[in-house]
This record gives C-alpha cells, sequence and structure tokens, in this order.
C-alpha cells in the first residue's frame, strides 16, 4: 500500500503526462533520463515522485506509474506478463505461463517463469506478490518468440510451437509429464511443420526421447503421424532420459524410445485410462482386469466376446483365453503395451495372436491374477 502526500511541482506533473501520453505504464530508470536535463535531475524526480507515492519501485532500476484509478491509498496491480517483459526485456515468458495463455493446460501457474540469456543477480523475486523465476538459456535456445499485447501493454512470449518443445526439454516447468500430454491434446492448433524446425535447433535427444515416446504410445493424432515417428528415431542420442525430470529414476524403460516411464499420465480424451482405479493388477481376477483394458483402448462392447478357460482347459502357463475382433494386432498391441506401462508394469501379463480368423486371441498368463470360480463366462 502506497499513500499519496504532498503536492506535484511542474517537472514532475509534465514528466508523469508525457508518461501517461505514451501510454508507458512501466519504464526502467534510463528510460526516463530523455526527459529531464541531466541522469542526476532524473534520478531526483523519481525518487521525489515514489516518496509521494504517485511510483512504486519494482525492483531496482524498474517503476510501475500508480494510476488515479488506484485511489488516494495507491492500490494497484499490473499485469505480471508486463512486468515479466521489463523485467528482462530480450527475454521470454515460457514453460507452464506460456501453456497457459495459448491455452495449452487449464492449470494456472503459481509464479511466472521467464526465459533470459542474461544471469541476473536473483533467480528468483516476488513483485506486487507474484513470484517470478528467471531460467537462463544457451543463446541458441532463445527463439520461437512472439510480442502479445494485454491492457495495452506489450509482452514477449514463446509460440505456441516452442512451448510445446520446451516442454519436451523441461518437463518439471510445465506440470511434469501430465503437463506435457496436456500440451500435446492441444496440437490441433500447432504447426508441425515449425515443431520439427525447432526440434532440430534444440539439439537435444532427451526432447525427441519423450515427444516420440508419448506421441506414439498415446496414439495423439498429428499430421504424418509415422512419417514423423521415423524422423525422431533417428534423432535419439544415446541413453536413457527420464520422462519427468526431476521424479527418482524409477519405472520400466521403453527401450524403442529410450526413455524410462518414471511418471503415470491421465490421457482422458485419446482413451479411457484406468490409472487412478487400478493401481495394482494383481487385486483384479481376469475378467475385470481385461474388460478394463479393452475399454481403454477402445474397444466397444460388440467387437469382443469372453470365452475364458482355466486350468488344464487353458495352454500351458495361460490362465484364460478372451476373443477379440475389430482392431490389427498391432493396434491392439501397441495400445494395451501403452495402458500396462502407464501402470508401471514392466512385464505384460498377456500375450496377443492372430489366428488369421478376423480376431485376436488374447491370453491372460499364468501368474497374473487369481483363478475365477467360474470356467466359462
Amino acid at each position: 500500500m502506497i499513500e499519496r502526500n504532498g503536492s506535484l511541482g511542474p517537472q514532475e506533473q509534465r514528466f508523469l503526462g508525457e508518461l501517461a501520453s505514451s501510454g508507458m505504464r512501466l519504464f526502467r530508470t534510463e528510460e526516463a533520463y530523455p526527459y529531464f536535463a541531466s541522469k542526476a535531475r532524473a534520478r531526483k524526480v523519481l525518487s521525489s515522485l515514489q516518496s509521494k507515492g504517485w511510483l512504486m519501485r519494482l525492483e531496482r532500476g524498474l517503476y510501475l506509474i500508480v494510476p488515479l484509478e488506484a485511489g488516494p491509498e495507491g492500490m494497484w496491480a499490473e499485469n505480471p506478463l508486463a512486468i515479466a517483459h521489463k523485467l528482462t526485456p530480450v527475454g521470454a515468458v515460457g514453460y507452464l505461463p506460456a501453456m497457459h495463455y495459448w491455452e495449452m493446460t487449464k492449470r494456472a501457474p503459481a509464479e511466472m517463469v521467464v526465459q533470459t540469456i542474461r544471469r541476473r543477480f536473483r533467480q528468483r523475486v516476488t513483485i506486487l506478490g507474484v513470484p517470478y523465476q528467471f531460467i537462463q538459456l544457451v543463446d541458441r535456445k532463445l527463439f520461437g518468440v512472439t510480442t502479445q499485447s494485454v491492457d495495452g501493454l506489450t509482452f514477449r512470449i514463446t509460440d505456441r510451437e516452442k512451448t510445446l518443445v520446451d516442454a519436451c526439454d523441461r518437463p518439471d516447468l510445465c506440470g511434469g509429464a501430465q503437463g506435457l500430454v496436456e500440451a500435446l491434446l492441444s496440437s490441433e492448433d500447432l504447426d508441425w511443420e515449425k515443431v520439427d524446425t525447432y526440434l532440430e535447433r534444440m539439439r537435444s535427444g532427451a526432447i525427441y526421447k519423450r515427444l516420440g515416446y508419448l506421441v506414439d504410445s498415446l496414439d495423439i493424432p498429428i499430421p504424418d503421424l509415422q512419417w514423423r515417428l521415423v524422423q525422431w528415431r533417428r534423432s535419439l542420442s544415446e541413453g536413457v532420459a527420464l520422462l519427468e525430470p526431476g521424479r527418482k529414476p524409477n519405472g520400466p524403460v521403453h527401450t524403442a524410445w529410450r526413455v524410462q516411464v518414471n511418471a503415470k499420465v491421465k490421457v482422458e480424451e485419446v482413451a479411457q485410462w484406468k490409472s487412478e482405479a487400478v493401481t495394482d493388477l494383481r487385486q483384479l481376477t481376469p475378467l475385470p482386469m481385461v474388460t478394463a483394458v479393452l475399454e481403454a483402448i477402445g474397444l466397444e462392447v460388440e467387437q469382443y466376446g469372453f470365452h475364458l478357460r482355466y486350468g488344464s482347459h487353458a495352454p500351458e502357463g495361460v490362465k484364460s483365453e478372451i476373443k477379440v475382433g475389430g482392431m490389427r494386432l498391432v493396434d491392439f498391441s501397441k495400445r494395451t503395451a501403452s495402458w500396462f506401462t502407464a501402470l508401471g508394469v514392466t512385464e505384460l501379463p498377456i500375450r496377443v495372436v492372430d489366428e488369421g480368423a478376423g480376431e485376436l486371441t488374447v491370453h491372460l498368463m499364468e501368474d497374473v491374477s487369481s483363478r475365477l470360480e467360474e470356467d466359462e463366462i
């Protein structure tokens, strides 16, 4: 809270009037110099206006003009996006705040995250109650920036495509693996040729691993899907990347994409996964478990029928047998593998066989779940 006190001198009135007419509500000290005969005089006037409650010092060298709408007690808050721009004029708002701005996620950011190539004395500051975090990038990674406006003030922010690529690079700053999935699910507005260009500029194998794994495993619809998956695989680096940096390095490793799946995700728009309801497959009997799988991968009830066999009636090492129609072997296998992988299963508890009769046979392996009392359902 700032209380206005004291009358304004002619020079102070002129200065505030000229800034107001130019639409400048946030400014740095050096931007005030042209309005005065000397730098010393400018600094003296700024100090006087601050003490009288007409300016608010946000940080060293950065001021906010407290408008008349703020009332006599000077209660006012400027848009954080505009403040971020003044804090780092050559930087850009990115990561989760950028995702929220472009409607790639519904979760509101708890702080403004700003990309910059210049090292700041303090990497975190709080201004008008809003926390700001500054992420220093190497020069080649600060690109894909667009200028937008809010409340009559301009600011710099990463565009949609760069925001997605940054989410692949730093999921920990974008709501984790789940945030990355949310960004991918908004892909209908993305220019994928631009995404490919940005991927090349980032020169990071880990980005290709996370992006490729999620797009491939979750069957996210993007243009020229198979062609892109092939191109991304060619750019994989050696070693294994964590799906979500910052979390413990545990969970199954997806060898094709060289990703350790150390975080679970929910993809309601793509398939109704049972990640929340099914936490331990050993607690399920064959029928509920496989039913959950079939529902999760998008099969309608009329596309599968049950014929469960047990004990001496089942093949050796197999607990049950289920006939499934309406889906090719490769699609069925990929989707079921993704479902089990998301639950943290390292060895798939099913085996799928294409007998060439227009339907698949799904075998539930012996050591996965307890036996049903019925022999047939």
